[in-house]
């Protein structure tokens, strides 16, 4: 559980100091997200990420999540049926999975159906970010996209 710890400060700590250099590329309209900084401007909109299935999950399942977010077990990260955050009780359930950028940064993408990519993905979809309270009042962004489409990118 140490180890675990340490690996996830040590990755919260490359992502903080990969400065934002190459965060975000303009492709003609489309927004392609490369790293953890990418994601902030382009809240509620559409950005494209070429992202791989994470293996080892990093996030602290114990971020307070709202209740309907049904997050990926972190031993297995096989596709859930979620709710998108901020959906109506009426929304049906959509799948969740844990992915992540070239920078290791770890988020979850939620999508109708399963992705079966067993390499890296492509996807492009709306940004959403959760703005989480920590214990001892510590604000935390968590990102998610919600894939509109994605094709396998090897």
């Amino acid at each position: 559980m140490k180890g675990v710890v340490i690996l996830f400060a040590a990755a919260l700590f490359l992502t903080a100091c990969g400065g934002n250099d190459a965060a975000v590329k303009t492709d003609g309209p489309m927004n392609i997200v490369t790293n953890r900084a990418g994601f902030d401007p382009f809240i509620d909109q559409t950005v494209t990420a070429v992202v791989i299935k994470s293996e080892l999950i990093l996030p602290d399942p114990s971020l307070p999540y709202p209740s309907d977010i049904k997050k990926p077990d972190p031993k297995k990260n096989e596709p859930v049926p979620s709710k998108v955050p901020g959906a109506k009780e009426s929304d049906p359930f959509i799948y969740a999975c844990y992915y992540e950028l070239p920078d290791h940064y770890q988020f979850v993408v939620f999508s109708k159906e399963i992705i079966p990519c067993s390499g890296k993905v492509k996807v492009t979809g709306k940004v959403g970010a959760l703005d989480l309270l920590l214990k001892g009042g510590t604000h935390y962004k968590d990102y998610y996209i919600i894939a509109d489409k994605w094709e396998c990118a090897e």
